[in-house]
């Protein structure tokens, strides 16, 4: 979560290319390419949490509608926010059943489509054996880098690679002891550094030669992402202690609520503070912070209100 906003604040310093020294747009793309494993990282945890378990209708329809709600609201929440702080009217509404109102909020859209097909995830892989599940991750991997080519078929593979992404989580937190990944934590330490510093050359590179902001490198179906985001994955479920931690136990209470409302708080930080007179290594850090303990606050309070605990965060 703490990640997803360091994209945010770090993407404002990126799409203001040209008003930042090279130094500072240097740290954007460092902070942005560190951050990127965490929306893969999102759909990974739940492809654990959630696929190959018994199949329960109630929860099923639940968990459906609880979404359907949330994305509503908060589609009007921030068609409302834009409206009366920013003073941006939005003239599609017709268009909010099929894309979010805010970008951030794609990932609802995303994650209910897979929400909505885990039934059928859950009979294909039962029925696979491992032969055929590495081979069904490999032909992905392969989709995704020929999307990174040929940019104009991206948009029809797009929710493969997050499919892909959900079912790797469940196959890496049911397998990684078996792969006896606990004397080789150097070499998944090792290809984390490697692709990350990789994806830092090239986005940094690429955007120097054009004289412009390109992104290329930071989609989701990018073959550093995908293995940052794997390696960084299993060290975890290899190094993770089953012992309860409040801290986290906390923050994770709190995670989905901060990941919905701390747009507010971006736009309140953007209009209020010159965020770029500060070097974007210091700035980026600082601004995240912020953004971060405004969210908890916020979400603290909103908490211990029922309605708005039980429907909206």
């Amino acid at each position: 979560m703490c990640l997803v906003i360091v994209i945010h604040v770090a993407n404002c310093y990126c799409n203001n290319y040209n008003g930042i020294s090279n130094l500072s747009y240097l740290g954007s793309v460092i902070y942005n390419v560190i951050s990127r494993i965490s929306v893969p990282l999102f759909f990974m945890i739940s492809g654990a949490l959630l696929l190959k378990k018994p199949f329960d209708k109630t929860k099923y329809l639940n968990r459906i509608k609880k979404f359907i709600i949330i994305i509503i609201c908060w589609d009007i929440i921030y068609l409302l926010w834009e409206y009366l702080y920013l003073g941006i009217t939005y003239n599609k509404l017709y268009m909010l059943v099929l894309e979010p109102y805010r970008k951030h909020l794609w990932f609802l859209y995303t994650i209910i489509v897979l929400y909505a097909i885990q039934p059928l995830l859950n009979i294909m892989l039962s029925k696979m054996n491992k032969k055929q599940i590495t081979l069904m991750y490999i032909v992905i991997f392969i989709i995704c880098n020929i999307c990174m080519i040929v940019p104009s078929i991206a948009s029809y593979f797009t929710l493969l690679c997050y499919i892909g992404y959900f079912m790797l989580g469940d196959t890496l937190y049911r397998h990684t002891k078996d792969l006896k990944f606990k004397h080789i934590n150097w070499l998944l330490i090792s290809i984390f550094i490697t692709t990350i510093i990789l994806d830092i050359i090239f986005s940094y590179y690429i955007s120097i030669k054009y004289n412009a902001f390109i992104n290329i490198y930071f989609s989701y179906r990018e073959s550093f992402i995908i293995l940052a985001s794997a390696c960084f994955f299993i060290f975890i479920m290899n190094n993770y202690k089953n012992e309860e931690n409040k801290i986290v136990t906390k923050l994770s209470e709190y995670s989905f609520g901060i990941y919905l409302i701390h747009g507010i708080f971006l736009d309140i930080v953007k209009s209020s503070i010159s965020i770029y007179l500060l070097n974007s290594f210091i700035g980026i850090p600082l601004f995240s912070i912020i953004i971060f303990i405004l969210s908890y606050i916020s979400i603290h309070y909103l908490k211990k209100i029922p309605i708005v605990k039980k429907y909206l965060i």
